[in-house]
């Protein structure tokens, strides 16, 4: 299991007390339909060059993350939101691969949920 897993499991497991097993697990698959639908976005938005677009999606995405304990996703969202300011693709197109490979390093341990 890699760091970021064993981080993502301990906020679930202090979520899943919170609300519950059925709550938590509802919430996961929002957010994994959510997430690879997002990620089309962004790269919809990356290639077209459209930064606004990235910006708005990102911005939603990182709240999203923030709220299931996805803070290494959030806080690349995060970035990916402030690089409308100062755009530049590559590295728009860097952090985006960052977030795929986060997403499928992440999904078991999401899956472990439902």
């Amino acid at each position: 299991m890699t760091d970021s897993q064993v981080v993502l499991k301990a906020k679930l497991d202090e979520l899943k007390e919170l609300v519950g097993a059925e709550a938590l697990s509802e919430l996961l698959q929002l957010v994994m339909e959510e997430i690879p639908a997002k990620l089309g976005e962004l790269k919809a938005a990356i290639i077209g060059r459209d930064f606004e677009e990235l910006r708005k999606v990102s911005h939603s995405m990182k709240g999203s993350c923030g709220n299931l304990g996805l803070e290494q996703m959030m806080v690349i969202f995060k970035h990916l939101e402030e690089i409308s300011e100062f755009p530049s693709i590559q590295v728009a197109e860097e952090m985006f691969q960052k977030l795929e490979d986060l997403y499928q390093e992440i999904l078991g341990t999401l899956k472990c949920y439902l």
